[in-house]
């Protein structure tokens, strides 16, 4: 996919990763310009922004990505590099052997990885906050004094926030560049579905959900004045296009061209060169 070209449109920090080339992509620069246009009650908002949504939020990413580059590895794919992005970490793999149970556990091991990583923040934000943990809830909204004390917790709190969401979101939403589809697309493949069925299947539903997500967006954008929701809509309408483009190639029979549905454990060998690195899933921050 061009837009996700590590080499063309992101900035190269160097193998710091196990050996792995990781790459900052260009889009990353919106990220904080439309965090910083949302409504938060305190005007010291603006360094606590760029701290959650610059190293907290990259270290939170690479932990992901590090666990499907762990799996990866250990059925014999290769990693050929790691491009962050505005929905978290796009990691791009070479052939990788084990079939649609490997496929699987790549897909649902990045978000698991957040599971112990809430239990940490938990227990750091318990520290600060003398075991009240009223506000360690994802419905509290920001709320940071001017203390050192007080940054850190709301920090804290609200990567509670974040990591809840990353799950989520690559959990429930079946659509390229997150999770879900790879996800969903391995389920079907382990119940003997037709890969061009289990495509249509998950590139509907992508759709669906995509479109739903874009119309929220739509919603708090123009009729609640929520130039906040900016990122949720762009996002939404970028996941219309990857989901009705993995629907097209189902329809067309050009699925070896899918970044999800033309790997290994799901096209026939004798249909896919698969000696070409693909662009496999990313994550949503």
């Amino acid at each position: 996919m061009p837009l996700l070209n590590a080499q063309k449109n992101a900035l190269n920090l160097g193998s710091c990763l196990f050996g792995i080339p990781v790459y900052v992509h260009w889009s990353n620069l919106f990220l904080p310009l439309v965090a910083l246009a949302r409504d938060y009650p305190e005007p010291f908002i603006s360094t606590f922004i760029v701290v959650l949504f610059g190293p907290a939020l990259i270290l939170m990413v690479l932990l992901h990505e590090l666990g499907k580059v762990m799996v990866t590895r250990a059925y014999g794919g290769t990693v050929e590099s790691i491009v962050l992005w505005p929905l978290g970490g796009l990691t791009v793999f070479g052939p990788q052997q084990g079939g649609a149970s490997a496929e699987l556990k790549i897909g649902i091991i990045g978000s698991f990885i957040h599971v112990p990583i809430i239990g940490i923040l938990a227990g750091i934000y318990a520290l600060l906050t003398g075991g009240d943990m009223s506000g360690f809830q994802v419905s509290s909204n920001a709320s940071i004094s001017r203390t050192m004390n007080g940054f850190a917790i709301g920090i804290v709190q609200q990567l509670y926030k974040l990591n809840v969401l990353i799950i989520l979101s690559n959990l429930i939403i079946p659509t390229f560049p997150l999770d879900g589809g790879r996800i969903m697309g391995a389920l079907f493949m382990k119940c003997g579905m037709a890969t061009s069925t289990a495509a249509k299947i998950t590139s509907s539903i992508g759709v669906l959900m995509s479109l739903a997500g874009t119309a929220y967006g739509c919603y708090l954008f123009f009729f609640l004045g929520s130039f906040g929701a900016l990122f949720e809509l762009v996002v939404g309408i970028y996941l219309v296009y990857t989901s009705t483009n993995t629907l097209i190639r189902s329809a067309t029979g050009t699925l070896s061209d899918d970044p999800i549905f033309g790997g290994p454990c799901y096209v026939k060998k004798e249909d896919v060169n698969f000696e070409a690195v693909t662009e496999k899933e990313g994550d949503v921050v």
